[in-house]
C-alpha cells in the first residue's frame, strides 16, 4: 500500500473514532475538551501523538459532511487587544433528547402487537441513540401482551407498505389461532388447502393497539379489514391494484380516511349518524373515544346529548363495552331497534346457553383438536384428586 493511501485511510478512521468518542461521551451537560478526545484515542483506539490541532480540523471535516451534526462551545477572549474565538467543548447534536426516547420506549413497551424479542432490540438501539448518562426506567412502564405474537409482524408491514406505496397487489395466508392456542392458517372449502389471499392494500392503521390493512380482496370490490398480525407469508405481486373508485363503500366519493375514522372498532358495515344520551360526567370519556367530531349539547342540567357518524357495528361493540356508563341511543330508530335486539339475544343467550351455530368468518375445530383438549381437562381433574 503506498504511503498517500494508507494516510487518507488513517484520516477516515480518525474521523470515523472521533465521532465515535463524542456519541459515546458526549451531551448538552457534558462538553469533551480536544485535550479529552486526545485521551480517548490514547485509551480507546491507541491513537498516540494526535495533536489538538489535528482533532480540531477534523471535526470542522466532519461538520462538513455531517450538516454541523458536532456542537460547538465558544467562549469570546481578549488577545492582544483582539477578541477571539476559543473553542471551549464539543458535544455530539443528537436527533431525540431524552424525554422523546422515554416516550418511544414507553410506546414500545405498551404494545400489544410487537414480539418481545424485537421489542427488547428496537429499545436497544433506540438507547444507543442517547446521551451516555440515559438511564431507561425500566420498571415505570410494564408491558402486558397476550404472549401470542406473529414474528413475521414488523417484515409484513414492510411488503404491505411497499404495495401500498407502488399501488401493487399481494398474497398471503391469514390465521386464526386453534384450540391449543397455535396459529393455523385458513383452508379453502373447496380444496381444503391452505388458502391464499390476493388483495389491493390502501391503508395501513393502528386501531385499539393493532395494526390493521384496509383493501379491496380479488374476490369482489367491498372495502375489507385485516389483523396485519394475523398475516404470514406476504409478498408482493408484480400486478397493479385496484383503483379506490371501484371500491363499493366509497363510490359515494367519501374519502378512505373519513371511512376509516367511522369504524372504531375495525368493523365493515354501514354507517349512520347516531344519537345518544348520558350523564355529563361521563363526556371526557366519550371524547377520548370519539374525538372531535363528535357533537355535544346540554339536554339539562346532568344530561348530554351526543352526535356522531359512525359505523353502527362498531358502535354497537363500543356500546356494550361501555354499558357501565349507561348510554341510551335515542336515534336513528333502525338503531335503536338494533340495540334492543342485540340485548335481548344477550339475555336468551344467558337463558338458554351457547349455540351450536359457528359464527360468520369462524372457522371450524377438528374433532381431533377438541378430543386433545378434553384429554387434557380430563387429566387435569384426575391429578387434582
Amino acid at each position: 500500500m503506498s504511503s498517500a493511501k494508507k494516510s487518507t485511510g488513517e484520516k477516515k478512521s480518525l474521523n470515523l473514532q472521533i465521532l465515535k468518542i463524542l456519541k459515546d461521551h458526549s451531551d448538552i451537560n457534558d462538553k469533551l475538551t480536544l485535550t479529552e478526545i486526545q485521551k480517548y484515542l490514547e485509551k480507546e483506539y491507541d491513537q498516540l501523538g494526535i495533536d489538538t490541532r489535528t482533532i480540531n480540523s477534523n471535526i470542522d471535516v466532519l461538520n462538513e459532511y455531517l450538516d454541523d451534526a458536532i456542537e460547538i462551545d465558544v467562549k469570546e477572549m481578549k488577545s492582544k487587544g483582539k477578541t477571539i474565538e476559543k473553542r471551549m467543548g464539543f458535544y455530539i447534536n443528537r436527533d431525540f433528547d431524552e424525554s422523546e426516547l422515554r416516550l418511544i420506549i414507553d410506546s414500545i413497551l405498551a404494545s400489544k402487537y410487537i414480539p418481545e424479542t424485537q421489542s427488547k432490540q428496537l429499545i436497544k438501539k433506540l438507547s444507543n441513540e442517547a446521551s451516555p448518562d440515559f438511564g431507561y426506567r425500566k420498571n415505570i412502564v410494564q408491558r402486558i401482551t397476550s404472549g401470542l405474537m406473529n414474528e413475521e409482524l414488523f417484515t409484513t408491514i414492510e411488503v404491505i407498505g411497499e404495495a401500498i406505496d407502488k399501488h401493487l397487489k399481494i398474497t398471503y395466508k391469514y390465521y386464526d389461532f386453534d384450540i391449543d392456542k397455535k396459529m393455523v392458517a385458513r383452508v379453502d372449502e373447496n380444496t381444503g388447502k391452505e388458502r391464499i389471499y390476493t388483495l389491493t392494500p390502501l391503508r395501513l392503521v393502528v386501531n385499539n393497539g393493532r395494526y390493521y390493512v384496509f383493501g379491496v380482496p380479488d374476490i369482489n370490490n367491498k372495502l375489507s379489514i385485516y389483523r396485519v398480525d394475523k398475516i404470514k407469508d406476504a409478498e408482493v405481486l408484480g400486478v397493479p391494484g385496484k383503483n379506490k373508485e371501484v371500491v363499493d363503500e366509497l363510490k359515494d366519493g367519501k374519502a378512505l380516511g373519513k371511512h376509516i375514522a367511522e369504524h372504531i372498532f375495525m368493523s365493515l358495515g354501514p354507517s349512520a349518524r347516531v344519537i345518544f344520551e348520558f350523564n355529563k360526567w361521563w363526556i371526557s370519556f366519550v371524547v377520548d373515544w370519539f374525538g372531535k367530531d363528535i357533537e355535544l349539547v346540554m339536554k339539562d342540567e346532568n344530561t348530554c346529548i351526543g352526535s356522531i357518524i359512525v359505523n353502527i357495528d362498531s358502535f354497537e361493540n363500543w356500546l356494550m363495552m361501555c354499558s357501565f356508563a349507561e348510554i341510551k341511543v335515542t336515534g336513528p330508530k333502525s338503531v335503536v331497534d338494533r340495540i334492543k335486539a342485540r340485548a335481548k339475544k344477550i339475555d336468551d343467550f344467558y337463558n338458554k346457553g351457547i349455540s351450536s351455530g359457528l359464527p360468520n368468518g369462524a372457522t371450524k375445530v377438528s374433532s381431533k383438536a377438541i378430543s386433545k383438549a378434553k384429554s387434557k381437562t380430563s387429566h387435569k381433574k384426575s391429578s387434582k384428586k
